[in-house]
Order: C-alpha cells, then sequence, then structure tokens
C-alpha cells in the first residue's frame, strides 16, 4: 500500500477532515483513494459501495489496518488487475462493520482477497518423546494385536488418541479397567510406582513409553526425596505429568503453581537448606520462571536441580513463537486443550501482543479472525501431527491465496530408542532378527 503522502491533493484521507458530502474518489500515481472525511457510517458505506463497483472488473482486496493517517482509521485498498488500487478508509464506527463488508465484497462482488503471508514456525509439532510414545503403540500393536490398552492418553492429542481407538486401542483412566495379563502402556507423561505395582499386581505385560526426558525428573524425585530433602514441584496440579512425578514421593513434595503458592509454603528460613525444587517439563519458560524467581526470594539457599527441567522441545518451541509472533497479526497454535505445551504457546503470543487461538484441526477455525489479518503465524504442539497443520495451510491458502514462509529459528535432530521392554518384546517376537511377521498374536 502507498504511504499516506501519497494521496491525491483534493482529498484529505483522514477521518473528520473533511464533511460526507464532499466525500468523492481522487487519482494519484495511479491508485484511486476514497477519502473517508467525516468519519461518518454514511460516507464509509457510500465509499464501499465505490469500491464494490471497481471489483466487477477483477480486483483483489489489500486490507491495513495502518493505512489512513491518524488513529482509528482503517484502511481499505482495492488492487484492480491492470494496476490501480482502489482505497478508502473506515472510522472507528464502521471498522466493527469490516467483517461483513468484507464478506459483502467476496461472495457478492466477486472479489478475490490479497495473497496472505503464512509463516510456519520451525520447530513445531512432534518431538522425539512424542514419536517415541505413538511408534510404542505401533509396533505394540503389530506384535500383540488388539485389544491393547494404554494407561491415560498415549500423548495429549485428540486426533492421535482416536486414530488408535479405531485400531482397537483401549484407553484407561485405572488399573483395574485392564484385565489380567493383558498389556499396557504407560503414557508419555509417566506414571507412579502405585500404577507400576498394580499392573504387575494384575500379571500386565508392562511397556513403558514415558519420555526420557520426565524420567529424568523421576530420577531427581526420588534421589532428593532419599537425601531427605523437601520438593517443591513447579507445575500444574491434576496433569498427567505431575501425578506420576508426586507419586516417585507424596509425602516430600508440595505443588507450586503461582508465586502466590510460594507464599503458603509452610517452610521456614532455616529449612531452606533441604528445600529443592524441580519442574513440569512443558511449561512456559517465562511463567517457569517467575515461580522460580519467586521461590528464590524466599529461599535463596534452596537447590536447584543440575539441569534445566523444562525439555528441549518445549523451549524450542516457545523460542519461534517468541521470535516470530511480533511480526505476525495473528497466531494459529495446533494442538488440544489438554496439552499443556500447546496452551503454553498461545499464551507466549498473546504476552508478546500478538491474538492466538489454540485448534485442533481447521474445523475449528472462525474466518472472522481474519478480518484485516495480512500475515499468520502457524505452530504446532509437541503431540500435533503435521497432517493437520497442513490441513490448515491448505485452508488459508485456498481461500485467501496464502503463500507460505518455512521459517527455521532452531534445528533440532533429536531421537529416543524405543523402550527397553518393547524391544525385548520384539526380539521374543522373532522381529529384532528381521522376521516381519509375529507369532505372539
Amino acid at each position: 500500500m502507498s504511504e499516506r503522502r501519497d494521496i491525491g491533493k483534493d482529498v484529505d484521507a483522514r477521518p473528520g477532515s473533511v464533511p460526507a458530502p464532499l466525500c468523492r474518489p481522487a487519482y494519484e500515481h495511479g491508485r484511486l483513494y476514497l477519502g473517508n472525511g467525516s468519519g461518518s457510517c454514511v460516507a464509509c458505506l457510500m465509499g464501499f459501495a465505490v469500491l464494490g463497483e471497481s471489483c466487477l472488473s477483477g480486483a483483489r482486496i489489500v486490507r491495513d489496518g495502518r493505512d489512513g493517517g491518524e488513529k482509528g482509521a482503517y484502511g481499505i485498498v482495492i488492487e484492480r488487475t491492470r494496476g490501480t488500487e482502489v482505497g478508502g478508509v473506515l472510522c472507528e464506527v464502521c471498522k466493527g462493520f469490516m467483517g461483513k463488508m468484507q464478506e459483502w465484497l467476496v461472495r457478492v462482488m466477486g472479489c478475490k482477497m490479497l495473497s496472505m503471508k503464512i509463516i510456519l514456525a520451525n520447530p513445531r509439532g512432534f518431538c522425539a518423546g512424542v514419536n517415541m510414545a505413538i511408534e510404542t503403540v505401533d509396533e505394540a500393536l503389530k506384535i500383540v494385536g488388539t485389544p491393547l490398552y494404554v494407561y491415560h492418553e498415549i500423548v495429549h492429542n485428540r486426533h492421535v488418541v482416536e486414530s488408535f481407538k479405531k485400531q482397537g486401542v483401549v484407553f484407561v483412566d485405572s488399573i483395574e479397567e485392564v484385565p489380567n495379563d493383558s498389556t499396557v502402556i504407560f503414557s508419555a507423561h509417566g506414571v507412579s510406582p502405585e500404577v507400576r505395582g498394580a499392573a504387575k499386581a494384575r500379571n500386565c505385560t508392562m511397556i513403558d513409553a514415558t519420555c526420557p526426558l520426565v524420567t529424568k525428573v523421576h530420577m531427581e524425585a526420588i534421589r532428593y526425596a532419599k537425601q531427605g530433602y523437601k520438593l517443591l514441584l513447579v507445575g500444574h496440579a491434576g496433569h498427567d505429568e505431575v501425578v506420576g512425578t508426586v507419586g516417585e514421593a507424596p509425602d516430600a513434595f508440595s505443588i507450586v503453581e503461582s508465586p502466590e503458592d510460594v507464599e503458603k509454603l509452610p517452610f521456614s528460613e532455616e529449612e531452606q537448606g533441604q528445600l529443592v525444587y524441580l519442574t513440569q517439563t512443558t511449561l512456559s519458560m517465562d511463567d517457569a520462571n517467575v515461580i522460580i524467581d519467586a521461590i528464590k526470594r524466599r529461599y535463596p539457599g534452596i537447590k536447584q536441580p543440575p539441569s534445566e527441567d523444562i525439555c528441549y522441545a518445549t523451549t524450542n518451541r516457545q523460542l519461534a513463537v517468541r521470535a516470530l509472533a511480533e511480526e505476525s497479526d495473528l497466531v494459529l497454535v495446533v494442538g488440544s486443550k489438554n496439552s499443556s505445551n500447546s496452551v503454553r504457546l498461545t499464551e507466549i503470543s498473546e504476552n508478546a501482543g500478538t491474538r492466538a487461538y489454540l485448534v485442533d484441526d481447521v474445523s475449528e477455525i472462525d474466518h472472522v479472525w481474519f478480518n484485516g489479518v495480512e500475515s499468520v503465524l502457524i505452530t504446532a504442539g509437541a503431540s500435533a501431527p503435521e497432517h493437520l497443520v497442513e490441513e490448515i495451510v491448505k485452508e488459508l491458502i485456498e481461500k485467501y491465496e496464502g503463500l507460505v514462509d518455512e521459517s527455521h529459528i532452531v534445528e533440532e535432530d533429536v531421537h529416543f530408542n524405543l523402550p527397553r521392554s518393547l524391544r525385548v518384546l520384539q526380539e521374543s517376537c522373532g522381529k529384532g532378527n528381521g522376521n516381519n511377521g509375529c507369532g505372539c498374536g
């Protein structure tokens, strides 16, 4: 779009500059501008009537909320295929009707939207832990067959879970739901010793698909609890990962969800030498640091884990959103509502000043969100399949002639081996020796 200085001398496009009857088009440098002088709805709609006529000859809409000069103005330009642009400035009152007007221009007048910039954040989507967990279920299905039981959702994504259900996988919230002598897989979020004991009591074959980075936190909890430390776990109470971690030493843990929780902790200053904090792996770095800072202010002598507990994938996806959100008008995060790391990505975008929406798939998109949007950033939580991102990109390309820009912020090259228990099962069935078939079931 042209700058304010390109506007024709006989029309001032600033809201309130001229009365409505004087609102008339002006040509300058091959562009046609409509000056919304009075800032009244009548003037705006009169202007759009002319804009609509221009669309009959095959124009495309260019939306830009920055055009129009003064605060409160909303610019719209029609870029015609023969090189002429038609522009108008909406007042604050009519700005609220922009979505309906835009729909009218597209549906009735046959306009086409100018290309939208689609920024794809990298890295996004599946992390190594999720890949390992999903592959574990896939391989177990080949070896054990169905029914195959999984304790809790294997990963927090509705589409992944529904896909496995269609293949005969049964997801349970209690080991009591698993028949004796069955095979049960523990989810990527980890489980407590109590759950393992219950599965063993039912003579279940156990396959542990816990993410190694979650296992790391479990090992820290066990070690510090044995040394007599009281453990502060920064995380969300009730989250599967937190429940499993606390289960390693339930009498030693206190869950801290906010800086306010820090003030409620019962430990005295004299006890701080026997305190250690751990963190849920999928937290927002920003939120976690606020809580950790509050902990350190109250207990400066507290022990911290030897290395960061928030996982690399969570960190990298957050860094990508933080780096790219400011150059976007809107952020779409692909992920399920119960995915902690996906929810955190929307919060990080909002903190950067860019609207963000969490969607499971393309069906949840509301196209009203895109009114005035010229660039959209798309990312995905660590448990969201890439095909869901591809479907959304296809939708935006078709509706807005979107142009895709792959932005690489951090390169990832992490791989986790399948669980040892599964590899043993593969070997016992001959699959580990190159046998493509398995006679186990």
